[in-house]
């Protein structure tokens, strides 16, 4: 193919896209003509649909929209053009301060907006001005009553005193009360009486806080001191109720970091010494019983030494010598006798005991048997066992 062939094969084939782009262009605007006409019959009709649809479904229509003077007593329409002029001030003033749709005050309202809704309000003729008095009254004091909740909790910190609140809570409860079933107020009211109710449970916190702090605590020297009789269920108790508040109080704030920390400190102090001191005096209780049991200890055992005397043995000793010690310690002594090689009147053995005995009570008698060489004499049997013996008044132990 040469170069004059491949030229005009160019030119045929520009010559036809140019056909296509023509034809197409002549055909788009008849299509689009076409599409937005079905588009908008399309949509007059679904609009119809839904329309008719709403109608069929209620029994009345109700007017949603309009002017607000459509609520305005019809007396209204019969003022002058500059009272006219007024009431309109009026209502535009309201409407930058009140929000009928959500029955609150609007985001924007300040205090300018307010003075501007008084100044209007004046302004107006005083028959108006009755007609329209309640309301005008209503959002004066609900705004005053909000700017008074602002100074009392700001950013839901509270700042004044206890006596400031409680006046605030007595000044909302006499202005909220009358209207907390007007629907016309409803949003205004809820909210502001929902937040009353939390200061409100606050308030009686921190006065309970306030009343265990007196408990606690005492003044001297222009500082605090902790009482004897603080408990540490107490400073638990503050505890827990600072936890529950709702609002930060700067008072309840100053408490948690000021003296919180230091009665903690004084109260593990005192617990330490209390405890010290208890055991100080169980140990005086055991020292004074034990000082009781010595005293009774010492006289019985005066008594037992004042009643009884040191046992001996006799035993291979003359019985004389046993009667002359018997007499001396106020003893009796009953004397036996039987047959045996030692002599006469030797004591051959003697009851009780004295391998047992250590001492023998006053009054009591010791047997003895006694030698005895003549055959005249009774024969007398051994002394049984002890076992087998009378009890005898005795008492054992070491001498003293």
């Amino acid at each position: 193919m040469n170069k004059e062939e491949r030229s005009q094969l160019k030119l045929s084939r520009q010559r036809k896209r140019r056909e296509n782009f023509d034809k197409w262009s002549r055909r788009i605007p008849r299509y689009g003509v076409r599409l937005g006409l079905f588009i908008c019959v399309g949509c007059i009709s679904y609009f119809t649909y839904d329309l008719v649809k709403q109608y069929q479904s209620s029994d009345q229509w109700v007017k949603v929209t309009g002017p607000e003077q459509a609520t305005i007593p019809t007396e209204m329409f019969y003022l002058t053009r500059s009272e006219k002029q007024k009431f309109a001030d009026y209502l535009k003033a309201k409407s930058t301060l009140w929000d009928e749709t959500t029955k609150d005050f609007k985001a924007t309202s300040t205090k300018a907006h307010l003075k501007a809704f008084e100044d209007t309000y004046q302004s107006m003729d005083a028959q108006v001005q009755q007609s329209f008095k309640d309301e005008h009254q209503m959002i004066t004091q609900f705004y005053q009553l909000r700017e008074q909740y602002y100074h009392t909790v700001s950013n839901r910190q509270v700042d004044v005193s206890l006596k400031d609140v409680n006046e605030f809570l007595t000044n909302a409860n006499n202005i909220l009360a009358p209207y907390l079933l007007d629907t016309n107020t409803q949003t205004f009211v809820q909210s502001m009486y929902k937040n009353c109710v939390n200061l409100s449970k606050d308030y009686n916190k921190v006065i309970q806080i306030q009343g265990l702090l007196n408990a606690m605590l005492g003044v001297k020297d222009n500082h605090y001191i902790l009482k004897t009789s603080a408990k540490r269920s107490q400073l638990d108790q503050i505890t827990t109720l600072a936890d529950q508040l709702t609002y930060k109080w700067s008072f309840v704030t100053a408490v948690r970091n000021k003296l919180l920390s230091p009665i903690q400190k004084e109260l593990t102090s005192m617990e330490s010494l209390e405890s010290a001191f208890k055991a100080y005096q169980e140990d005086e209780k055991n020292k004074k019983a034990f000082e009781e049991f010595a005293s009774q200890y010492k006289n019985m055992d005066k008594a037992i030494k004042e009643n009884t005397v040191e046992y001996k043995s006799f035993v291979g000793k003359d019985v004389e010598e046993l009667k002359s010690w018997a007499r001396d310690n106020d003893l009796n002594v009953d004397v036996q006798s039987m047959e045996s090689t030692q002599v006469n009147n030797t004591v051959i053995s003697q009851r009780p005991d004295t391998t047992q005995y250590t001492r023998i009570a006053k009054k009591s008698t010791i047997t003895v048997i006694i030698s005895k060489k003549s055959s005249n004499s009774a024969i007398v049997r051994p002394l049984p066992d002890d076992s087998e013996s009378e009890d005898l008044p005795v008492y054992e132990g070491r001498s003293r």
